[in-house]
């Protein structure tokens, strides 16, 4: 028996809304930093405070990718979990569909935007196969050694200075984000294309050695929450459970931002603290940042126990049942708005401008989705990437269903026709 997409029946609301949430939350970020340029600009001609500014800060900035990558494991479990009670091979497929992700991937940075993530998803994602049979404990442990010890290994001064001398690197930065500022702003595409790269190469370069371990690790942690069960029935069977995470993710939260408040110098640089405190720092970051998922994930499942607060949440379901198309289009929103290309909006915005920005787009991509789901399936891209991992053409029609799905027959069959 082959794999077949999960059907209507199957899928999880709760997963849907959250990561709609988190696709709204990775948007804002995008857009309030990177899209509008303002990561180009001299940091000393950028207004951090302000409402906005902190909203950003607090609730927003690396938040919602740790989400996003956290329900990738998790979704990934939940198939796992599929195939094995239908005595089937999931290798295959998902080897396809990381294929199909890392294609969209390259074409998004070749095409639209530099700052994509599905095809760093795609390669970290094959090592979800090595871990595939290791028990919810395992996980946890390799989730929190992924998490904290590359990232605080690669902040100490010897190794730092390793890596920074073998990865490529500007030779200025500043004059770097000049040239790629200009590249963005103007209607070379060649140009535009150059850009796009040479960002990849050397943003992603001076990262990538705790980067791709920091993803990875947030995987593990979504695929021992898939493997505990913990979103079966929407988690109505885990509401203790739940309430014990939202508690425990404020404390956390709120005891770490405090403490990084109280750490953090006063106008000077972080690099100038002793090395002790920085690599504090940055654990207690990492603990405030899974302290908010806890708290965003906990919260949803709790109110999607309720009725009136489930019917508000599932507005936003839609966008998280077409979250590739969803992510793509908001390259396009965004670079028509930013790009010269489009309107040439870069570098003129403040962050609250950015904020404001961002949710009109994630409203409007709201709408689309709700009116595209009256009608079909799934989404678009998603269409494709279904195809492309389950080897055969996927019914979009919302009033039809698979026959693969309906019937239990093999993906190579359809009840699509003309």
């Amino acid at each position: 028996m082959a794999l077949a997409p999960v059907s209507s029946s199957e899928r999880v609301p709760t997963l849907d809304v959250l990561r709609g949430l988190a696709l709204y939350g990775v948007l804002t970020a995008n857009l309030v930093w990177i899209y509008s340029g303002l990561e180009l600009l001299p940091p000393d001609t950028i207004e951090h405070e302000g409402i906005a500014g902190l909203y950003v800060g607090i609730f927003v900035s690396g938040r919602a990718i740790s989400t996003l990558t956290f329900l990738f494991g998790l979704v990934f479990a939940v198939q796992l979990a599929r195939a094995d009670e239908r005595g089937e091979d999931v290798r295959g497929v998902f080897l396809r569909r990381l294929l199909a992700m890392l294609m969209f991937g390259v074409a998004h940075v070749v095409l639209l935007w530099w700052g994509d993530v599905l095809w760093c998803y795609a390669i970290v994602g094959l090592a979800l196969l090595w871990f595939r049979r290791g028990g919810v404990r395992t996980l946890l442990v390799w989730s929190a050694v992924l998490i904290f010890v590359p990232r605080l290994v690669a902040g100490l001064p010897g190794v730092q200075d390793a890596i920074m001398s073998v990865v490529p690197r500007p030779a200025s930065r500043p004059a770097f984000n000049a040239d790629v500022l200009t590249a963005l702003a103007g209607d070379d595409r060649g140009a535009l294309t150059w850009a796009h790269l040479r960002k990849v190469v050397y943003d992603i370069g001076s990262i990538a050695s705790w980067f791709f371990p920091w993803v990875l690790g947030h995987f593990l942690l979504g695929m021992a929450a898939g493997k505990a069960r913990l979103f079966e029935h929407d988690g109505a069977g885990h509401r203790r459970l739940f309430r014990w995470l939202l508690a425990i993710g404020i404390a956390v939260a709120v005891i770490g931002m405090a403490a990084m408040l109280a750490l953090r110098p006063r106008g000077g640089p972080i690099s100038e603290l002793p090395l002790i405190t920085q690599l504090g720092l940055k654990v207690l970051y990492e603990l405030v940042t899974l302290g908010m998922v806890a708290i965003y994930i906990s919260a949803v499942v709790l109110l999607m126990q309720r009725r009136i607060p489930r019917r508000l949440l599932m507005i936003f379901a839609p966008v998280g049942r077409m979250p590739l198309t969803t992510y793509l289009s908001q390259s396009l929103f965004a670079t028509f708005l930013f790009y010269g290309w489009g309107l040439g909006w870069i570098g003129e915005v403040t962050i609250a401008d950015g904020v404001a920005i961002a949710a009109g787009i994630f409203a409007v991509q709201v709408a689309i989705a709700h009116l595209w789901l009256r009608r079909y399936r799934s989404g678009p891209l998603e269409w494709l990437w279904r195809a492309i991992a389950y080897g055969a053409r996927q019914c979009q029609s919302s009033s039809i269903r698979s026959a693969s799905v309906a019937s239990g027959a093999g993906a190579g069959s359809s009840s699509c026709s003309g």
